[in-house]
C-alpha cells in the first residue's frame, strides 16, 4: 500500500500545482454567487419582522448555491478524472513509473484516491462556507441535511469513478461526454426510464432504459439538504437513504475494479 499513498500524495500535489484548479475554483465561486437577490433579501431582512419569509429566503440560497457548487465541481471533477491515464500514456510517463516496482492496479488506485480526496476537500470547501452562512443566520438543521450532504459526495465520487474508468480506454472527450451527459440525465431518470423507455413496447428501449439505469449512480428524488434545513421530520424512508448512499459506495467500488481489472492487459505502448 505504499505505493498507493506515495501516488496519491502525488496526484495531490499535481492538482495544487495546476493552475486551472484555481480558475476552477474561482469560477465556482462566481456560479454559486448566481443567487444575488435573494442573498441581498438574506441578508437585508434579518431583523425583519417577517421572519418566516426571511427563513425560506435563507434556505432557497443555500440550497440553490450548494446544487450550483455541486453541479460545476461535478463536471469539473470528471473533465479531470477523464484524462488522468490517458495524459500519462500519451507523454510515456506512466511507462516510466510502472517500469519501477510499481503494479498497474497500485497506479490506478494511488490517482484515483488522490483524485477523490482533492475533490472531497474541494466539496467540503463550499459546504463549509455554507454553514459559515447557517451559523450566521442561526439556522439549525436536522440530520438529514448532514445526509444531503454525504449523498452530493457519493454522486460526485460515482460519476467522477465512470469518468476515470472511461479514461483508461477512451480519450478525454468522449469519457467526459458520457460521464456528463449520465450526470445531466439523472434527475430526469425515474420520469424518462420508467415512464417512457422502460415501458416502451419495444424491447430496444427497454433495453437502454435498463442499461442507462444500472451504469448511473443511484439518486434520491428528494432534497435532502433542503429538507435538513426546513427542519421537517425524518421520512419514514430514513433506512432508504443510507441504503442508496451504501449503493453509491459500492457502485464505486465495483465500477473501479472492473476499469483495474480490464487494464491490466491493455497495450500501452
Amino acid at each position: 500500500m505504499k505505493h498507493v499513498y506515495v501516488i496519491a500524495k502525488n496526484t495531490i500535489r499535481a492538482f495544487l500545482a495546476n493552475r486551472i484548479i484555481y480558475l476552477l475554483f474561482f469560477l465556482m465561486l462566481v456560479v454559486s454567487s448566481f443567487v444575488g437577490d435573494d442573498f441581498a433579501d438574506a441578508m437585508d431582512g434579518i431583523s425583519s419582522s417577517e421572519e418566516y419569509s426571511v427563513f425560506l429566503t435563507q434556505v432557497r440560497v443555500l440550497t440553490t448555491s450548494l446544487g450550483l457548487w455541486t453541479d460545476f465541481m461535478t463536471i469539473g471533477v470528471i473533465i479531470f478524472a477523464s484524462g488522468m491515464v490517458q495524459k500519462e500514456k500519451n507523454a510515456r510517463t506512466i511507462v516510466g513509473v510502472l517500469a519501477k516496482p510499481v503494479a498497474r492496479w497500485q497506479l490506478l488506485v494511488g490517482k484515483w484516491c488522490g483524485l477523490q480526496l482533492f475533490f472531497a476537500a474541494f466539496f467540503l470547501t463550499g459546504f463549509a462556507m455554507a454553514g459559515s452562512f447557517m451559523i450566521y443566520w442561526n439556522l439549525s438543521v436536522s440530520p438529514l441535511f448532514w445526509m444531503g450532504g454525504l449523498q452530493k459526495l457519493m454522486l460526485i465520487f460515482g460519476y467522477s469513478t465512470v469518468a476515470f474508468v472511461l479514461g483508461l480506454f477512451w480519450s478525454r472527450i468522449p469519457s467526459s461526454g458520457v460521464a456528463i451527459a449520465l450526470y445531466i440525465a439523472g434527475p430526469f431518470q425515474h420520469i424518462f426510464l420508467y415512464e417512457r423507455m422502460m415501458e416502451s413496447e419495444y424491447a430496444v428501449f427497454q433495453g437502454l432504459g435498463a442499461a442507462i439505469y444500472y451504469c448511473s449512480p443511484a439518486l434520491l428524488k428528494q432534497s435532502l439538504i433542503q429538507d435538513g434545513i426546513l427542519q421537517n421530520i425524518l421520512h419514514p424512508e430514513f433506512t432508504l437513504f443510507w441504503n442508496v448512499i451504501a449503493e453509491n459506495f459500492l457502485y464505486s467500488g465495483v465500477l473501479l475494479l472492473l476499469g483495474v481489472l480490464l487494464y491490466q492487459h491493455r497495450d500501452l505502448i
